[in-house]
């Protein structure tokens, strides 16, 4: 009995704690005048999830274009198709363009070198979308993961 009342007594601070944390991180939503203060890249995200039992694609990310190529192969393997997604926390990426004129943050690479191409065509340079103005935000950078064939897609 006394180590029930223990034990429940913990689960409740803990969960009281978890409470705080979140409440101090998530103040309500923008719309409602709240502030966003939980921002993580989509590579961030899949990692938790993955952590946590959900499946998720494979996907890995890279800061240089040499740790793209090699991460291409040893992750999503040589010859498979992936997507290369730029990681700059704003929306609309797959419709921004960077700072050296190439479109899109976001590609399908499905011919050996795409990944090499597209890599250096986004490291080091600003991504400009209708969410950043004008100076852009840096893309320091990418994620690679596998091209998944879906029947619907659903953002929650």
């Amino acid at each position: 009995s006394l180590v029930v009342i223990i034990t429940m007594n913990h689960i409740v601070k803990s969960s009281l704690k978890f409470s705080a944390r979140v409440n101090t991180l998530l103040r309500g939503s923008p719309a409602m005048g709240g502030a966003r203060l939980l921002n993580v890249h989509e590579y961030v995200s899949m990692d938790i999830m993955r952590e946590n039992g959900i499946p998720v694609p494979k996907s890995v990310m890279a800061e240089s274009v040499e740790s793209a190529k090699k991460m291409y192969k040893e992750v999503i393997g040589e010859g498979k198709d992936c997507v290369i997604k730029s990681m700059v926390l704003t929306g609309g990426r797959g419709l921004g363009h960077f700072s050296n004129g190439f479109k899109g943050g976001v590609h399908l690479c499905n011919k050996p070198g795409d990944v090499e191409k597209f890599s250096s065509q986004m490291l080091g340079q600003q991504l400009i979308t209708k969410q950043t103005g004008a100076a852009g935000l840096p893309c320091t950078k990418v994620m690679l993961a596998e091209r998944m064939y879906m029947r619907r897609e659903m953002y929650i």
